[in-house]
């Protein structure tokens, strides 16, 4: 019985002295507009504008976000224990970048006193893009990161994944030649049957509600654009691929 009774209370204690595994902490979240994070303070004005600027115009124009991060050390945040894979993976799903429908998020993560850095995929892109995310590690941002230009190797990687998100894009419809002319044609006398219902019934014919409808539509398509189309932190996960690299 006292062995039993010395055995539990020695349990207690080394539970109690065990060290707690600590958790990673990560940066701030960019406010709406803003597509970086520095919190290792390496770059310019002159660059946030211009990784900003190609962030932007590919939400925009593609519903991506693609945002970039520089942080001193994995140590500041408390992830030692992690590679800065598994960190750029909870980091992702931390802020929720992308959506839950359209899982196509870009976190691109720098850690210049680790000498390491990744480039990590929401999981929409089912690591199909693998070998162009190592390529752009290994070709543009690993040499520009060794000579110590974090900003300069940061906005062209941005480019270079600017181009690959875009692939995702549906294919453009190619029409024959064949059949341009009788859309010419067809195109013209809708045109002509407008005009003519326009002036002459006045707004009680079919070309005035059209033309409402029309109106309409434009209003809430600029509408949307002027939004810059919704949130870029919508709930989006991480574990789509990418690459890790250091120097």
């Amino acid at each position: 019985m006292t062995l039993r009774f010395l055995t539990f209370w020695a349990a207690l204690w080394l539970a109690a002295i065990a060290p707690v595994a600590a958790q990673p902490v990560f940066p701030e979240r960019p406010a709406d507009g803003f597509y970086f994070v520095d919190a290792a303070n390496v770059l310019s004005h002159e660059e946030q504008t211009a990784l900003n600027a190609v962030s932007e115009f590919l939400f925009a124009d593609e519903q991506v976000p693609m945002i970039a991060v520089t942080i001193s050390s994995l140590v500041d945040y408390n992830a030692i224990d992690l590679t800065h894979a598994d960190y750029a993976r909870r980091l992702f799903d931390h802020w929720g970048i992308g959506a839950q429908s359209r899982n196509y998020g870009i976190l691109i993560l720098v850690a210049p006193q680790d000498r390491a850095a990744r480039i990590e995929f929401g999981a929409g892109y089912a690591n199909r893009y693998n070998g162009e995310a190592e390529a752009i590690m290994q070709d543009i941002m690993i040499p520009a990161f060794r000579r110590g230009a974090f900003g300069a190797g940061l906005v062209d990687a941005a480019y270079a994944l600017d181009g690959v998100a875009r692939g995702l894009g549906l294919p453009k419809i190619e029409i024959p030649l064949i059949y341009f002319a009788p859309l010419l044609v067809i195109g013209v006398i809708a045109a002509l049957l407008f005009v003519q219902n326009l002036f002459k019934t006045g707004r009680r014919g079919w070309a005035w509600v059209v033309l409402g409808f029309t109106g309409l539509f434009v209003f809430f398509i600029l509408r949307r654009m002027m939004r810059g189309g919704g949130s870029a932190f919508s709930g989006g996960s991480g574990g789509g691929g990418g690459a890790s690299g250091s120097w």
